[in-house]
């Protein structure tokens, strides 16, 4: 009997699908099969499958671009296992037993559901320890039965081995969504499934940082789209911990992506659906304290206007400072490199909290750790839009006598970049 589906979307990922692939060949659990479908790859993501197939149970499909959620459909309409696990191509397992401790737990455990711990991947960095906000979303704490109502948090279906049949049975499949199906796919697996079981152990590695995603107008409705069925699904279970982080996470993609597109057009109707659906849900739960509502057409006009004020003084705070240092290295420390750059200012230095740096440089710039500075008169550019990762930047800074802090406002690469 085959014990384990694992099914991957490929796409264009010739770099790291080797990797993917051994992690799941070395797996200690051998009653399995790996079914890819390749969506449309124009690089030699496809080769590299036929190669694989000499040494796994491997079956390829083929198809046009659809997307990785239409990919995921068709793997599990094939699928034989009696437990299915997705895996992106550009990730990995994280140990050779990383399948069988899923597997033999949700067999003992009776359940149609289980999960383990995601790790990130940041430029061959590995981190487990995530902020407050993201922990819950990645991290059990024990190994446990959780109540889905006592738990709430839709994200990382990766790290999730979920029964076949059960999907099948509940007609559970991703949307036709090309961002955010993944999102409203768990929403649907661990609502109907009640419960699951946990186990605290790493389970699956997700690089992070390699890639960025460009943002479609087609791609920016389907991820709010997407939000919007989990609102509704929120809603209609009466779960209202998942009401209120989805509508976070709304307001915090509208605020990253959103705006900036709907600034340029007239199309407001999916605003106005997705705030009908917020005030039904703020009303069912009285959480009017801690769920914001999208900004209409003239309330992000005036917003932008703000914001150019914003700009023009913190692009005077960096005109007049003798040197800039960058606290962070990711994502928007690049972003922050790129705007400085535009301005003629390049930085001395990114900084970096932990010691084990893995790029010397970036952009040609050198990253070092917070004990290695010696300037006391540059100016330190947070580069977080995270508010708890910049307070602990801020109080770290203080405690070496840091004192020039520029807060800067994310919302100027969002909408003027």
């Amino acid at each position: 009997m085959m014990k384990v589906s694992v099914i991957i979307p490929v796409y264009n990922v010739e770099q790291y699908l080797r990797e993917c692939l051994d992690s799941i060949a070395n797996q200690t659990l051998k009653e399995i099969e790996v079914i890819c479908i390749d969506d449309g790859s124009v690089d030699k993501s496809l080769d590299i499958l036929k190669e694989y197939k000499k040494f796994l149970n491997l079956v390829i499909i083929e198809q046009k671009n659809a997307g990785a959620g239409a990919a995921r459909n068709a793997g599990i309409r094939i699928a034989q296992g009696e437990y299915v696990i997705f895996v992106d191509p550009d990730d990995y397992l994280a140990s050779n037993c990383s399948l069988q401790n899923l597997y033999q737990n949700a067999v003992k455990q009776d359940v149609e559901v289980c999960g383990g711990n995601l790790v990130e991947n940041r430029g061959s960095i590995l981190y487990s320890d995530f902020p407050a906000r993201r922990k819950k979303s990645c991290c059990f704490i024990k190994s446990e039965k959780i109540d889905f109502e006592a738990f709430q948090y839709p994200f990382a279906h990766q790290r999730f081995l979920i029964n076949r049949h059960f999907l099948l049975e509940n007609n559970i499949f991703y949307p036709s969504y090309k961002r955010g199906q993944d999102v409203t796919f768990l929403a649907e697996v661990l609502i109907n499934a009640k419960q699951f079981y946990a186990i605290n152990e790493s389970v699956y590695i997700q690089r992070t940082g390699h890639k960025e995603v460009v943002f479609t107008k087609e791609k920016t409705e389907d991820y709010v789209n997407a939000m919007y069925d989990v609102l509704c699904m929120a809603i209609e279970n009466k779960l209202s911990e998942l009401f209120i982080i989805i509508a976070y996470e709304i307001q915090n993609f509208a605020q990253k992506k959103w705006y900036k597109q709907l600034l340029h057009s007239n199309e407001w109707e999916l605003v106005d659906k997705v705030n009908k659906c917020l005030s039904k849900g703020i009303i069912q739960f009285g959480c009017e304290d801690k769920v914001q509502y999208l900004m209409k057409k003239e309330t992000l006009k005036e917003h932008y206007s703000l914001i150019k004020k914003k700009k023009e003084r913190i692009d005077q705070e960096i005109g007049k400072a003798d040197c800039i240092v960058i606290y962070g290295a990711g994502v928007w420390g690049k972003k922050i490199f790129h705007y400085l750059e535009k301005c003629g200012r390049l930085p001395k230095c990114f900084v970096v909290s932990k010691k084990e740096i893995n790029h010397k440089f970036i952009e040609g710039i050198k990253v070092v750790g917070i004990d290695e500075l010696d300037s006391r008169e540059c100016l330190f550019i947070l580069g977080s839009t995270e508010k708890s990762t910049q307070d602990e930047m801020r109080e770290t800074l203080l405690g070496r006598q840091y004192n020039n802090i520029l807060d800067f406002d994310f919302d100027i690469l969002n909408y003027l970049e």
